[in-house]
């Protein structure tokens, strides 16, 4: 599964404990993995406008909220 797995199996109904859980991969015990998303833009490529402008967005720390939460991970920027 990919790293959105979580959200959409809770957007599918499944409560984790119940139809789903998770556990550390073996030897991997009081490790810590964080997985990144990265969005690349090249300057000079066709649709470099659309590109410069989905980057301009997906910074805001709305925006990252409302990713993350459908995706089930922690956002990299926070406000509260």
């Amino acid at each position: 599964m990919n790293d959105s797995a979580f959200g959409e199996l809770l957007a599918d109904g499944a409560r984790e404990g119940r139809d789903f859980d998770g556990g550390p991969f073996p030897g991997t015990g009081g490790s810590f993995l964080a997985v990144v998303d990265v969005f690349v833009a090249a300057t000079k490529a066709k649709n470099a406008k659309n590109a410069l402008a989905f980057l301009s967005g997906i910074d805001d720390p709305a925006t990252q909220l409302a990713f993350t939460r459908a995706k089930g991970s922690i956002p990299v920027v926070h406000n509260c």
